[in-house]
């Protein structure tokens, strides 16, 4: 069975049609064979050739590589790149009305919809600040202080009392420290 691709010249694979735009070149410049006659070995309408050809004259073997296609324009631009990295540097989603000390994902993409009118995904979001150098939030700091033996008595003794009275208030518990919350 041949693969699809050695039937439709739409589905070669980049690195073989460059290949093979080479070879087809090879043969006509160097060796001297007529386009049509290449054309015909090669399975490619002649117009293929006389395209290769001429960008081979316009810039050698290099012109005939594949190249990817530039896509649309970002949506996220430059200034709100700038923006988005100075917010997050220098302030606090507090300062812009969140009840939260901790940058979000979607609390960015809100902000970016509000300030620049851009309607972004998360992970949009999150591939900008990867590019900028930034990173999900770590603590600030260890505690060096840090007394094994006091968090054993605390999680073996006095929060299962917390727990209890919680249970009976109908409270929840949670735990919130500079990386994110925890609910109990």
């Amino acid at each position: 069975m041949t693969p699809e691709w050695l039937e439709d010249g739409r589905k070669v694979p980049d690195d073989v049609m460059y290949y093979i735009r080479k070879m087809a070149v090879y043969a006509v410049r160097v060796l001297g064979q007529s386009p049509e006659k290449v054309a015909e070995a090669y399975n490619f309408d002649r117009s293929c050739i006389y395209r290769w050809l001429k960008q081979y004259d316009g810039g050698g073997f290099e012109a005939l590589e594949s190249h990817m296609p530039r896509g649309s324009d970002p949506i996220i631009t430059q200034a709100a790149d700038d923006w988005m990295k100075q917010a997050v540097l220098d302030s606090t989603p507090t300062d812009f009305g969140y009840d939260t000390n901790l940058w979000t994902c979607p609390i960015l993409a809100a902000l970016l919809q509000g300030k620049f009118g851009v309607a972004v995904s998360n992970t949009a979001v999150r591939q900008h600040l990867k590019a900028m150098g930034l990173t999900c939030q770590k603590p600030e700091y260890q505690d060096v202080a840090r007394d094994e033996g006091e968090i054993a008595r605390f999680l073996d003794d006095k929060f299962p009392m917390i727990q209890r009275l919680a249970e009976k208030m109908g409270a929840d518990i949670a735990f919130e420290d500079e990386a994110g919350a925890w609910e109990s």
